[in-house]
């Protein structure tokens, strides 16, 4: 298959799927994803033909034998050199023995996938990751090959899925990628190669955005829109169960990514995806244009509202994490119906809900450990400079230290004490660990713990790791969430042995 067959296919049939032999296809689509990003016009049409062809080439199958050990790639806080609200956050690698550790390239993570294999699948997880050599030429045909063998579907339609959507289409020119701990842009221009090894990495998320759109000079801060890494993109759609006649309500839109992959199971006119930002949206509308899926509806609107003019749905997704289930989501899909949303509390970022609507409420059990960032109207949290200061330090409690911090390097004690203590910051910070929620502080190191406040947070800590410890060391995925119009209960095993869910 050569350019000049294609151009002539392309004028001649103009909108119309070209006629291309089978044994052609696979480099058809790439030549013509590589002339839609070069051409005006003719450039957009071939980007539509490409989608269309792509989606019926067959997935690749691949097998893989031993211990499977799933990486969630994430966004996690660095720890700051000194109490304050904000910090810059960085793309991580979660390991699920140590925690959130940086990524390193070359390197793999422990064997266990307790984590993302979720209860009585502990020696299989639900989506494979392995670190590959990436080729030095860029080569996207390549690239998707390798990566769909580092990724085990869970369901035939993801794997086609995966084929299907050109990922690289969807990732803008410019991304950001931390440098001397600030995010810099990059130019895919600077460097394809890198740039497409980052675009099919399997576990790495890529922000697309930093700062809501208006980063300082020096660098930006705060990622605030990402093409999410495809392990754990493709682990949420899993929970998801979708059925090819299901309506989808989307929140969170970002490149556009995600809602082509739903696309290809329900149908792009099935999928309504809600994005904040006007700037991230056109970006997603255009993507889901050039790659053939135009019937996706992409909206500029708040997500935490849903949209209520084409409910019900039968699922509802969200790629940004929630600290509360807004009503408004479980008022708009119908009885029977999911909601799989990344939810955080205040000191515990990790974790993925999974509910079912049923006789007005929402209810289900936590699935996995997936950190997003937050919903825009979610973003509140109790901030350190609100109420530490040197004359607090003075007044502050100062006592031993009655607690093991290092328990909360466990994944599943740190998830179960956010669940306590939903309302209490908490960070590691040279040598030790602060706490602060939004009229207490407390601070550890040395053996010694200082506390100022009407509440004492080292020492509820030290209660809610005792608790979680007497209670058996319970999993993640042993707890769960109840919505109701009237707030948000969480359970251990039983619903009705529920406590109420502090607010962020």
């Amino acid at each position: 298959m050569d350019e000049a067959r294609l151009w002539a296919l392309i004028e001649d049939q103009g909108e119309r799927e070209p006629l291309i032999a089978c044994g052609e296809a696979r480099a058809a689509v790439d030549l013509l994803q590589h002339l839609a990003q070069q051409y005006g016009e003719q450039g957009q049409v071939a980007a539509e033909l490409a989608g269309r062809l792509a989606r019926r080439l067959p997935a690749d199958e691949q097998a893989h034998d031993g211990a499977e050990c799933t990486r969630w790639t994430h966004l996690r806080p660095t720890a700051p050199k000194q109490p304050r609200p904000d910090w810059p956050l960085t793309i991580d690698i979660w390991r699920p023995e140590y925690g959130s550790t940086r990524q390193t390239a070359g390197t793999e993570p422990p064997a266990a996938a307790a984590l993302a294999a979720g209860p009585g699948r502990a020696a299989s997880g639900r989506v494979q990751a392995r670190r590959w050599d990436a080729p030095q030429v860029t080569d996207f045909q390549e690239l998707r090959a390798r990566a769909a063998a580092d990724l085990d579907f869970d369901e035939p339609w993801m794997g086609h899925a995966w084929a299907a959507v050109p990922r690289h289409q969807f990732v803008p020119d410019t991304v950001w990628v931390v440098q001397d701990g600030v995010y810099q842009p990059f130019r895919r221009s600077d460097d394809p190669d890198r740039w497409a090894r980052l675009v099919y990495d399997s576990t790495t998320a890529i922000a697309t955005q930093v700062d809501d759109g208006d980063p300082a000079a020096g660098g930006g801060d705060v990622p605030t829109s990402s093409i999410s890494a495809p392990v754990a993109v493709f682990a949420m759609l899993a929970e998801l169960d979708l059925q090819p006649e299901h309506r989808v309500l989307e929140i969170g839109a970002g490149t556009g990514y995600n809602a082509a992959l739903l696309a290809e199971r329900v149908g792009a006119r099935r999928v309504t995806t809600l994005e904040i930002d006007p700037e991230v949206a056109d970006g997603a509308r255009a993507a889901l244009h050039r790659a053939g899926y135009g019937g996706v509806t992409v909206l500029e609107a708040d997500g935490e509202q849903g949209w209520p003019r084409g409910a019900p749905y039968d699922r509802l997704v969200a790629t940004a994490s929630v600290t509360s289930i807004p009503w408004a989501w479980v008022e708009q899909v119908q009885p029977g119906g999911l909601i799989v949303s990344p939810f955080r509390t205040v000191f515990c970022s990790h974790g993925l809900a999974r509910l079912t609507v049923s006789g007005g409420h929402a209810e289900g059990r936590f699935a996995g450990a997936v950190n997003f960032m937050a919903v825009r109207g979610q973003r509140a949290r109790p901030h350190i400079s609100e109420v530490f200061s040197a004359e607090s330090w003075k007044e502050s409690r100062e006592s031993k230290a009655d607690l093991d911090v290092a328990m909360l390097a466990d994944p599943h004690a740190e998830f179960a004490v956010g669940l306590r203590l939903a309302d209490v910051a908490h960070w590691p910070q040279d040598g030790g660990h602060w706490w602060c929620s939004r009229d207490s502080w407390a601070y550890s190191a040395d053996g010694a713990v200082y506390q100022w406040g009407p509440r004492n947070l080292a020492d509820e800590t030290a209660d809610a790791l005792a608790w979680w410890a007497d209670a058996g060391r319970p999993e993640l995925f042993d707890f769960g969430l109840t919505v109701t119009a009237d707030g948000h209960r969480v359970w251990l095993g039983d619903p009705s042995e529920a406590w109420p869910l502090a607010a962020a």
